[in-house]
């Protein structure tokens, strides 16, 4: 069937007839897409709305149904990116034109309707503050060659998409609106993936470091359980403790209201009226001219998406039980805390005695050859694990216990980057364009280890997304994680099983949440 499909597509596109070869219908009115790749009959449909623009009145409101259209509505131009900062260092993307009017989606595919092939739904990252569906390393093409649908989708970002305040008690969404966006993406993907020849029986979530924490959110909240059949999570998750709307949490990150109503404070607004009637250029100039910067993660148990902490909603089956693919970086740090000032032994000791007096001792111990090569490195590594490492195995833990296969893995190769060479290491989202195989959509310098990275990274993503197992042909074995031995895989260009991942340095990590938690 889906050959047939595409023969007649690719007829009808060199007669003249392009817009059938790629009309789809959608549950609100016809798209027409264009060829990506026509060879190999691969399809892309860019700026499909997923819900409708959530300005004025449905500013911080749930997403909701977009109107439906009548007449085909071209899908050839990728919807304009969220409302967010603009950024310079190695995650720059320019000047990045904005909008509220930004919930759409991208689809690419080289199925037809009818074939149930695996559908892999991308979210990016950014720290909920910047970031877009259409960056050029999350094209689909390659992927939707391998007979995997691919989708990308936009949710609001910073203060527009997580926005918690008492003036929002009652209202459908009170904070965490981006996670909220992201749910009515996947319920789009059930209604409608099975016409772009997906199967919305086999919809895989994958992202890195916010968009990693959103998998994992969307795994633990119950508005979501049924969305999705496997996660991947690359660099981020969603196990420490997290304030709520009202309270802190324990190791300080400040709840909603208390940053909503530092929002309302240095935007000036009387009510919640005012703050809907103003426009968005107004509202985020206000913000940046002061020192408010969304916290990370501006993500909060809200009794809405999360009626509990995300860990036990993860550990009691409260959110969605399915395989998981998970890991981080060896340095992650190089390229996010350059900024961070410098600190002296004295200092970081002193820090780690106030944070955590139980454990500072164990945790000065476990980064002893770090703090030997300079306190500043052992900090950043600490840091780097907490939000990362300590994360992936937590996510593997918790799927493990609950009896869902679980991957766990440690991803080692260096790029060699134009302006930084290899000094950054395998720094934070460097394995981005090797999990895409799009390595010619970068600017880097390209080696014969580099291709082969990239086949193994999309291979095991893609076999997951088919089976929820990693392995297959030509893949060096990829062991299931156990929690007694540990085991991940280190990546790169000749794959390795490593025992008792970090184990030393992530059980006392685990000790100082269990202490931030009380047991």
């Amino acid at each position: 069937m889906r050959a047939a499909a595409l023969v007649v597509g690719l007829m009808m596109a060199q007669l003249g007839f392009s817009d059938a070869a790629t009309r789809v219908e959608t549950t609100e009115g016809p798209i027409v897409g264009a060829f990506s790749d026509e060879t190999a009959g691969v399809r892309v449909y860019k700026g499909i709305p997923y819900a409708a623009a959530p300005v004025g009145e449905l500013r911080w409101r749930a997403p909701a149904p977009h109107p439906p259209w009548h007449e085909a509505r071209e899908a050839v131009e990728f919807g304009t990116p969220c409302w967010q900062r603009h950024v310079t260092g190695i995650y720059s993307r320019g000047p990045v034109p904005r909008s509220e009017d930004c919930l759409y989606l991208n689809v690419w595919t080289a199925s037809s309707a009818g074939d149930k092939a695996p559908v892999m739904l991308w979210i990016h990252g950014g720290s909920f503050e910047i970031g877009h569906g259409h960056l050029e390393w999350y094209d689909g093409t390659d992927t939707a060659r391998d007979s995997i649908v691919l989708v990308t989708i936009n949710y609001r970002l910073g203060p527009f998409g997580f926005f918690a305040h008492p003036w929002l008690e009652g209202e459908d969404a009170n904070g965490n609106q981006g996670l909220l966006d992201q749910v009515a993406a996947l319920r789009w993907v059930q209604a409608n993936i099975a016409a772009f020849g997906g199967d919305p029986d086999n919809v895989t979530i994958f992202g890195e470091s916010a968009g990693s924490a959103s998998v994992c959110y969307l795994q633990a909240s119950p508005l979501a359980k049924g969305l999705f059949a496997k996660a991947i999570g690359q660099s981020a998750g969603c196990f420490a403790p997290h304030p709520t709307l009202t309270e802190d949490s324990p190791t300080g990150a400040p709840s909603g209201y208390k940053m909503g109503r530092k929002v309302v404070e240095h935007i000036g607004a009387k009510d919640l009226d005012a703050l809907r009637a103003m426009d968005a250029e107004t509202l985020f100039a206000a913000l940046e001219a002061s020192d408010y910067r969304v916290p990370y993660p501006a993500v909060y148990v809200d009794g809405n998406l999360f009626p509990a902490q995300m860990r036990a909603l993860h550990e009691t089956g409260k959110g969605s039980q399915v395989p998981v693919l998970v890991g981080a970086n060896a340095d992650e740090e190089t390229a996010l805390f350059g900024e961070l000032p410098d600190v002296t032994r004295g200092e970081l000791v002193e820090q780690l005695r106030t944070e955590s007096p139980a454990n500072a001792d164990a945790l000065i111990a476990a980064y002893a050859s770090e703090m030997e090569r300079g306190p500043r490195i052992a900090r950043d590594r600490m840091l780097s694990h907490r939000l990362f490492a300590w994360e992936a195995r937590a996510w593997a833990r918790s799927a493990a216990r609950t009896g869902q296969p679980a991957y766990l893995y440690h991803f080692t190769y260096v790029p060699e980057l134009p302006e930084y060479g290899r000094e950054l290491g395998a720094f934070h989202a460097a394995e981005i364009a090797y999990v895409f195989n799009n390595l010619d959509r970068t600017d880097w310098a390209v080696s014969i280890d580099d291709r082969e990275v990239a086949r193994i990274l999309s291979g095991y993503w893609r076999n997951f997304a088919r089976s929820g197992d990693p392995n297959g042909e030509r893949l060096p074995q990829w062991p299931l994680f156990d929690e007694q031995n540990s085991k991940a895989l280190e990546l790169g260009a000749r794959p390795k099983v490593i025992d008792q991942h970090l184990k030393d340095k992530l059980d006392v990590i685990d000790a100082f949440y269990a202490s931030k938690r009380g047991g």
